[in-house]
């Protein structure tokens, strides 16, 4: 009987590591298949960095110095200056209307809230020279950029104006004109009942004897638009039916 014992030992000890590897596959695996990863532990991995890609930084892509930039209405950031496109009347212009309007057309729209009739002056002009101060006016802004300045009161035949945008006006955006833009215009004569008169010519009309270096001396009763007096067009002087050229002298302005 004691032989016989040793086998039937060793058979259970062979059934007992038999199961073992079962007992283990049982017991472990199940568990560890609850932690595998999944959807949820997808969102732990991540955490608050998922939430904000890009850390404190990512609440405002350009930290502190990328404080929100100011644009031109297209989402992109304006850095351009605005100027002056056009305007009515233009540097040169002559004739123009006693009841006129001053039209300035800017590149973009400005920014109306920083705008005052400072930004512009309206000077009457004379010979290369301003002539006394800036006069009143006030401001039409509703075609913005196109801006109006009305004069307070109306020009006169034969005035003469310099106007002037002033550096400083600003876009929406904050960008300032880059600087001082003027034009001259002249307001000579626009109703045939205030055409000016000539009201004395040296030499007298019929005089003779008159020395050949005596200056010719036209006095208007107004003065005049000095761009037009000019020689042969508008003044002419003639010898023999051939004109003859002459310098225009205007700093005595009505009497050239």
């Amino acid at each position: 009987m004691h032989r016989s014992a040793r086998p039937s030992l060793f058979l259970a000890a062979l059934f007992s590591l038999a199961l073992a590897p079962a007992c283990l596959d049982t017991k472990v695996f199940p568990d560890a298949s609850v932690d595998e990863p999944g959807a949820d532990a997808s969102t732990t991995v991540l955490g608050d960095a998922g939430q904000n890609p890009t850390g404190d930084a990512g609440q405002n892509p350009t930290g502190d110095a990328g404080q929100p930039q100011k644009t031109d209405g297209g989402g992109s950031s304006d850095k351009t200056p605005p100027t002056v496109a056009s305007t009515s009347p233009k540097e040169g212009d002559f004739d123009v209307p006693l009841d006129r309007k001053i039209s300035i057309t800017f590149s973009e729209p400005v920014d109306l809230a920083k705008l005052s009739t400072s930004d512009f002056e309206l000077i009457e002009w004379w010979d290369g020279n301003p002539q006394g101060s800036a006069l009143p006016g006030t401001l039409d802004t509703s075609g913005n950029p196109t801006i109006l300045f009305v004069p307070a009161a109306n020009f006169t035949v034969g005035d003469e104006f310099k106007f002037t945008v002033k550096a400083g006006l600003q876009d929406l955006a904050g960008n300032a004109l880059a600087a001082d833009f003027s034009f001259v215009f002249d307001c000579a004569s626009v109703d045939p009942a205030q055409a000016p008169q000539v009201k004395a010519v040296l030499p007298a009309n019929g005089a003779s004897a008159v020395p050949t270096n005596t200056a010719i001396v036209i006095t208007f009763n107004r003065k005049m638009a000095q761009n037009s007096i000019t020689a042969p067009t508008t003044v002419q002087l003639s010898a023999g039916g051939s004109p003859v050229a002459m310098q225009r002298d205007a700093s005595g302005d009505p009497s050239f």
